[in-house]
């Protein structure tokens, strides 16, 4: 019997409550209440995979500035993303690091690099 799930679309300021419908076999069939094409993708994305760019602030040493940030470089399965937190919570980076360069590679089995958002200088 097919379920129904709502989701508050975050594409745009609209933020629309669409209705999306999944079959028996756990595939998207419909997408109801969404005021654009973009809500539609959003939507069927979010039920097949619930994934979230992970941002964080890694410690520093060698430099005066004391937090470097970083984000993963593609979406982390959502269920997992405390997982990625906590391996990441002993990291320590020195100087230099680009902007963009790989801090952590395949965050715990992900796929997904942690890179850093900024240059960290001495």
């Amino acid at each position: 019997m097919p379920k129904e799930q709502g989701i508050i679309c975050v594409m745009c300021p609209l933020g629309c409550l669409m209705t999306v419908t999944i079959d028996d076999k756990g595939d998207v069939s419909g997408v109801a209440n969404n005021l654009c094409k973009e809500g539609e993708k959003y939507a069927i994305a979010e039920c097949k995979f619930p994934g979230r760019t992970l941002t964080v602030t890694v410690l520093t040493e060698g430099s005066q500035q004391k937090l470097l940030p970083a984000k993963s470089n593609q979406p982390i399965p959502k269920e997992r993303l405390m997982e990625a937190i906590r391996s990441l919570s002993g990291i320590k980076v020195k100087p230099p690091i680009k902007m963009g360069q790989v801090i952590v590679p395949d965050i715990i089995g992900t796929g997904a690099d942690l890179i850093a958002g900024d240059e960290l200088l001495r």
